[in-house]
């Protein structure tokens, strides 16, 4: 527990990260950063521990320009990934997976059997009702964020994506995926901490990380519902957002405008990303997460 203990150590006395020695190691051959699973596993164990309840975990959290280059994931994050991938490429149904911190066991819990939504959602009342189901049959003791997947074929007719699951780099997070993760981070909005949210769509896997400022940022300017926020982003980058044809709780309608050139929505998520000081990273199915915001000097082929 070497790097869980150094985070203690690292802020009681408020300093800043430190890479440990295999980092420095790797970004001096490679000019890449690299976390271990096992480093990426204790970081997230760090955030959720009780023991640091008092200290209050945003203080555990790491500053934006401190995230790897590439974080690496164990094979049952993968294994996960494509049960869920398999799954709604036939159905064509969104899933959602729970990401936890189980009672005395130093593993990550995810959810094995990843629950069935909608074709562009999966309603509020039954993830709740799983989580709860979870945390009472499971000995979970907190829960650090979830996967879900996003159907290909819907976001090729809703966001004009190209129509191939194979299409490496066109994956992204809706603009509702990005308030919701960003509100259940802003204390003034919920008591939730999510750290980390991911997707999973086509061949790609993409995983949001919160940094130590992004609940400043979300309250100083995220607004107070998803109609607003989503209607912001899309107006001012060339798309229209129709309130009437996005149902509360579900997927986002949005076509694009007739007078300019709209921007992807992958690359409204690093707009939302710099706003809001949040990680971005996308891999390839049983590949390692590489980091696409902060701009990373390493790309997918």
């Amino acid at each position: 527990m070497e790097f869980f203990e150094g985070l203690f150590r690292r802020f009681k006395k408020q300093e800043r990260v430190q890479p440990k020695p295999e980092q420095r190691q790797v970004a001096a051959k490679d000019a890449v950063s690299l976390w271990s699973y096992s480093y990426f596993r204790e970081y997230l164990r760090s955030l959720a521990s009780h023991a640091f309840a008092e200290e209050g975990r945003e203080k555990f959290l790491l500053p934006i320009n401190q995230y790897p280059e590439q974080i690496e994931l164990s094979r049952d994050w993968h294994t996960l990934f494509n049960h869920m991938r398999r799954e709604t490429a036939l159905d064509q149904k969104e899933k959602w997976a729970m990401i936890g911190l189980k009672i005395d066991d130093p593993a990550i819990y995810l959810q094995k059997t990843a629950i069935t939504g909608l074709s562009d959602a999966v309603p509020f009342h039954i993830i709740e009702k799983t989580m709860m189901h979870a945390l009472k049959t499971s000995d979970i003791a907190e829960r650090l964020g979830s996967i879900h997947t996003h159907p290909r074929d819907k976001t090729d007719k809703s966001w004009i994506m190209p129509p191939t699951p194979t299409n490496i780099g066109c994956g992204h997070f809706s603009l509702t995926d990005m308030f919701n993760h960003l509100a259940s981070n802003n204390s003034k909005m919920y008591v939730f901490f999510r750290p980390v949210y991911a997707v999973v769509e086509g061949n790609e896997n993409l995983v949001i990380l919160i940094s130590q400022t992004t609940d400043y940022k979300a309250q100083s300017y995220l607004p107070r519902t998803r109609d607003q926020f989503v209607e912001e982003w899309y107006t001012k980058n060339g798309w229209k957002y129709d309130r009437e044809k996005t149902d509360e709780g579900n997927g986002e309608y949005a076509t694009p405008m007739t007078q300019r050139k709209e921007t992807p929505i992958k690359d409204i998520n690093i707009q939302i990303a710099r706003l809001y000081d949040l990680a971005i990273y996308r891999g390839h199915t049983n590949g390692p997460l590489i980091r696409v915001f902060p701009p990373s000097i390493s790309t997918l082929p």
